[in-house]
């Protein structure tokens, strides 16, 4: 009787221990994307959870990024589950606990055995249909020390109409503007839209490089809910201003103005000297000139190589004539002097 007891004792406990073989024990769940447009970061893809008991609920959470030119549809993502169970129970009587010293567990009872098990859990997400802003062009670069206008153009690359959209840059040090907001209105899928933005950069601490600027995109959807864009950068170039008024160029400006002006004294006063040397010869000239024009006809008859040549050079040169030039007598008769005369008048 005492062993039917021990023996029911014994078949309860076996009873109670199998009651665990509903639990789920080390459980490694990995999440997998079928598409490169969704990515779970790889030391994020696998959880692990020590047990969950039948009835209970236990959440893990995955990280994924979703690329901002995916498509609007639903998805499939894959949760391979793997995870062991109690399989068997095997019980002891007592007294016959050899087998058991071994693991140190000289108390224990029973004995268990697992088995292993994965499953796949479709998880199914959708993408919605949503704009979607990208820089598509930057014109203009900065200066140190000046105001530049930057255009920067916005283009809706997603699938569906950004309603009251107005754009923002976000600056820091060494650049300024009085204005960093630009309204863009309503963009529709494929449209691009360019604003201006007058960005002032401090000329005490900038630097000769391209600057990363943060912009994003305020706008409403088709629900009319409030929406933020993903961040973009804009990315103009800073070029250094020429400061003309360094100490070394007002110098420079100075010495040449004095260079200048020494030059130009001295043409002065050398046009002086040499006015005063010609003068006599300008009005020798003029009045060989007077002298000789009135009886050019006279002279007609003269041969050109005998006579010519030099009162034309003694009219241009002004000068005294030659020795070996010596005046000439005209015989004239009278028909001819009738009309010398009258061409003289």
């Amino acid at each position: 009787m005492n062993d039917l007891n021990a023996l029911v004792n014994l078949s309860m406990k076996e009873m109670s221990y199998e009651a665990d073989r509903v639990n789920a024990l080390s459980i490694y769940a990995e999440l997998v994307s079928p598409t490169t447009l969704i990515e779970i970061p790889s030391d994020a893809e696998i959880c692990y959870v020590s047990s969950v008991p039948m009835g209970s609920l236990s959440v893990i959470s995955f990280p994924v990024n979703i690329d901002k030119k995916i498509p609007a549809g639903n998805y499939t993502l894959n949760l391979v589950v793997d995870y062991q169970f109690i399989n068997n129970v095997l019980m002891y009587k007592a007294g016959n606990k050899t087998e058991l010293t071994t693991t140190f567990l000289t108390d224990a009872d029973h004995t268990v055995e697992y088995a292993d098990r994965s499953v796949i859990i479709p998880i199914e997400i959708r993408i919605k249909e949503s704009p979607v802003f990208e820089v598509t062009n930057v014109d203009g670069n900065l200066v140190s020390g000046k105001t530049s206008r930057i255009d920067v153009t916005y283009s809706n690359t997603g699938d569906a109409v950004a309603h009251d959209a107005e754009a923002k840059i976000s600056l820091m040090n060494p650049l300024s503007s009085d204005s960093v907001r630009a309204y863009l209105g309503d963009v529709a899928p494929g449209e691009s839209v360019t604003v201006s933005y007058n960005i002032t950069a401090d000329k005490s601490s900038s630097i000769e490089k391209t600057y990363g600027i943060s912009s994003d995109i305020r706008y409403y959807d088709d629900n009319g809910d409030l929406k933020m864009s993903s961040s973009m950068r804009v990315n103009p170039e800073m070029t250094l201003g020429k400061d003309y008024f360094t100490p070394k160029n007002v110098v420079l400006v100075l010495a040449a103005f004095c260079i200048l002006y020494i030059a130009v004294v001295g043409i002065k006063k050398a046009a002086g000297r040499k006015k005063g040397r010609s003068g006599g010869k300008k009005e020798q000239r003029s009045f060989f000139l007077m002298c000789f024009i009135p009886h050019l006809h006279k002279i007609r008859q003269i041969r050109f190589s005998d006579r010519i040549i030099p009162l034309i050079y003694i009219a241009c040169r002004g000068r005294k004539r030659p020795q070996y030039w010596t005046p000439v007598s005209y015989n004239l008769t009278p028909e001819q002097s009738d009309n010398s005369n009258h061409m003289t008048a």
